[in-house]
């Protein structure tokens, strides 16, 4: 899920449960994202990616009904 942007940058923060390393990291997947681990004091699986490699892997996204109206 994106969560936002991160600071200084065009990378977008996206948060992964997935309890590995993440699907998008380089060695886990033949797409050509490099997924990055952003530090964080809570041990929380975020990751960044550029917006161009994300619309390599993405195929639909859910919008909350709030956010459209």
């Amino acid at each position: 899920m994106v969560t936002g942007l991160q600071k200084d940058s065009d990378r977008l923060v996206i948060w992964d449960p997935w309890p590995l390393r993440s699907l998008l990291c380089s060695e886990n997947n033949i797409a050509g994202v490099a997924a990055e681990l952003l530090p964080s004091d809570d041990d929380s699986p975020f990751w960044s990616i550029s917006a161009e490699e994300l619309s390599k892997v993405i195929y639909a996204t859910f919008v909350p009904i709030e956010v459209l109206t």
